[in-house]
């Protein structure tokens, strides 16, 4: 008796095309220089970011306008960075007195 099985092999199998996006997320503070709110992006001043860089000025993009409005150049924040293999952002802030905003 022969008994024949239809198994594909996995040259013959399509590409998972379904990934897992791992984030890591990290506390900073610093202090606004400019916000660019038609491109959603702000330039921030910060200190070291514990386990990830060096203090250093540099842009960060948000994915909510709103919050970019209220934010005045030379104004003091803490915030939340989400740092993805293919892109980083603030996802929270907080300002002297006021609360975590989700920005996302």
């Amino acid at each position: 008796m022969l008994v024949l099985f239809n198994v594909p092999s996995a040259k013959s199998l399509p590409p998972a095309t379904s990934k897992t996006v791992r984030s890591q997320f990290f506390s900073a503070k610093g202090v606004v220089q400019s916000v660019n709110r038609e491109d959603r992006q702000f330039v921030i001043r910060h200190e070291a970011v514990s386990n990830y860089m060096a203090a250093k000025t540099m842009p960060f993009n948000s994915n909510t306008a709103g919050v970019l409005a209220g934010l005045p150049d030379g104004d003091e924040m803490a915030f939340e960075l989400r740092v993805a293999e293919t892109d980083s952002r603030v996802e929270q802030i907080c300002r002297p007195f006021i609360s975590f905003v989700r920005v996302t």
